[in-house]
C-alpha cells in the first residue's frame, strides 16, 4: 500500500511504503488506474454538479472549488474530511 495507508479489515497481509508509486511499478499502476478512473467520474458528475467545477479541478480544493462550497454548500458526494 502507497504512503500510511492501511487497510482495517485485516483480511490480507499487507505493508505500507512511503512514495510506494515511485518504488514499485504495481504500485504506479494501481495508482494510474485510479486516477484515470477518478477523473472519468468526476467528468461525469461534473454534469449533474455543474457549479462545483468537477470536470476541471477533479474535486481538489481549488479557490473555485471552495468558493462553489460556500455558494451552494457541500453535496452527498463530498467527503467532510475534505473540509
Amino acid at each position: 500500500m502507497d504512503g500510511s495507508l492501511s487497510l482495517k479489515n485485516g483480511l490480507f497481509d499487507q505493508e505500507t511504503l512511503i512514495k510506494g508509486d515511485e518504488k514499485i511499478g504495481h504500485i504506479a499502476i494501481a495508482s494510474i488506474l485510479a486516477k484515470v478512473n477518478r477523473d472519468n467520474l468526476m467528468t461525469k458528475l461534473d454534469t449533474d454538479y455543474p457549479f462545483y467545477g468537477w470536470n476541471t479541478n477533479m474535486g481538489y480544493g481549488t479557490k473555485m472549488h471552495y468558493k462553489a462550497i460556500k455558494k451552494y454548500g457541500i453535496s452527498q458526494l463530498h467527503r467532510i474530511s475534505f473540509l
